[in-house]
């Protein structure tokens, strides 16, 4: 299908790699990737239709409009002149080994499928606030689970058995499978504990060890099957969230920051690895102490950061650490807020 595409776009797709991995690509590159990258989007999103699991009128938008916005985030371009999201994937793909144009087509179309379903839930989400309701009270059950986790793979987030083996090579639970299946054992009455052990039943009664259903599909399925049923949230009745939600948001807000901008003072040998984890960790009390525990303790900035480096000296947290400390604490709490103020 996709060599066709080629043929039909007239495109050396090895040379147009090339080209839009290197830095600063030609508007020409840019152009002719974008567009390869759309048609994939537009098959897949037309193959969803056929199959039922897209209904395009949820979104009032064409599906080549969609289709655009689904994979639009996948050009940014750093500081740098790198398209660093494409850069990160075809690296992470061992991208150096001589493979030829089929192989990268098909590592591109396992990036545009990522990334369209990390981005449809993601719209899926703002058009409706309780889809992301489900996917925050599956993320808290899971934590507490004895045989089902989380794992993150290719960016995106899959439901899996604990006692894996750790590989990244999960095999993908068929979705017309487990919506079946799922329909079948949900009654009127049911909560997330009670979901997420269903979801574990499913995979473990019709697969073996490494199957996995992707965070986004598990909770759209729930979504669709429970839209018109009276839901059970883990929510507290005094509080919109609980103090296990907000440290879920803490913990997205820390991972975030952390991301972007403690990889760069890492890259720039400003700080280590490990300097890194520890001045992220401080953050975290901070805001944890203010906006979840509702402590507002006498310890200065200095004294949180001791915490967690027992032998720092003042002088060297003035010199080392005080300005990007404060930038962080400011950036994340920033962000945490912004988590509370767009679930409430």
């Amino acid at each position: 299908m996709f060599t066709k595409l080629m043929q039909q776009l007239k495109i050396n797709f090895e040379k147009l790699l090339q080209s839009i991995l290197k830095p600063y690509p030609s508007h020409k590159a840019l152009r002719e990737y974008v567009n390869v990258c759309h048609k994939i989007a537009i098959t897949y999103l037309k193959l969803k239709v056929k199959k039922n699991q897209l209904n395009l009128s949820f979104f009032d938008l064409p599906i080549e409009d969609l289709a655009i916005d689904l994979i639009a985030p996948l050009f940014k371009i750093d500081d740098n002149g790198y398209l660093c999201d494409v850069k990160r994937f075809y690296e992470n793909h061992n991208y150096s080994l001589n493979l030829d144009s089929d192989e990268y087509l098909i590592l591109t179309r396992q990036l545009i499928f990522g990334t369209v379903k990390q981005n449809l839930f993601r719209l899926y989400g703002e058009y409706d606030h309780e889809l992301s309701k489900i996917v925050r009270n599956i993320k808290l059950e899971l934590n507490k689970h004895p045989f089902l986790c989380s794992k993150v793979i290719n960016g995106q987030i899959y439901l899996t058995f604990r006692n894996g083996n750790g590989s990244n090579h999960l095999s993908d639970f068929p979705l017309e499978i487990f919506e079946s299946e799922l329909i079948h054992r949900l009654k009127n009455n049911f909560n997330i504990p009670q979901i997420v052990g269903m979801i574990y039943t499913i995979l473990k009664e019709n697969s073996k060890n490494k199957a996995a259903i992707s965070l986004t599909s598990a909770a759209i399925t729930v979504r669709n099957c429970v839209a018109n049923e009276d839901f059970t949230y883990c929510t507290s009745e005094t509080t919109p969230f609980t103090n296990d939600e907000k440290g879920l948001f803490l913990s997205e807000t820390l991972n975030k920051i952390k991301e972007e901008q403690g990889s760069k003072y890492i890259a720039g040998n400003k700080l280590t690895v490990l300097e890194v984890e520890q001045m992220f960790a401080a953050a975290g009390d901070i805001i944890r102490n203010m906006y979840i525990n509702d402590e507002i303790e006498g310890y200065t900035n200095f004294d949180t950061m001791r915490r967690h480096i027992p032998d720092l000296t003042l002088a060297a947290y003035t010199d080392k650490f005080r300005t990007k400390f404060e930038y962080v604490s400011k950036l994340a709490r920033e962000d945490f807020l912004s988590r509370l103020k767009n679930e409430l």
